[in-house]
């Protein structure tokens, strides 16, 4: 049961970088069309951040410290290939 929360927790981590990096790609595509960016931006990044702290509090209510490392490493290495994914996108959208 121990190691079961530890890859769904890992997995859980890695879905919220990838939908945390989508949210932002897609709010920054957005931004300048909008007429109130600021609060746009605002409200895009408390959704972002809470969306994190409810995954983390899941992580670490359901198993602990090691849970909480295993979402942790989870999400950073989503973020990495995520991040990598949306800036060839942007690239490709600009030429």
């Amino acid at each position: 049961m121990k190691y079961l929360i530890m890859i769904v927790s890992f997995l859980g981590g890695a879905a919220t970088a990838v939908i945390s990096t989508m949210l932002l790609y897609n709010s920054l595509r957005k931004l300048s069309d909008l007429k109130r960016p600021v609060t746009a931006a605002a409200l895009g990044y408390a959704l972002r951040i809470g969306l994190c702290g409810a995954c983390f509090l899941a992580a670490a209510l359901a198993g602990g410290i090691n849970a909480l490392a295993s979402a942790a490493a989870g999400f950073f290495i989503a973020r990495v290939m995520a991040v990598r994914y949306y800036a060839r996108a942007m690239e490709r959208n600009d030429h």
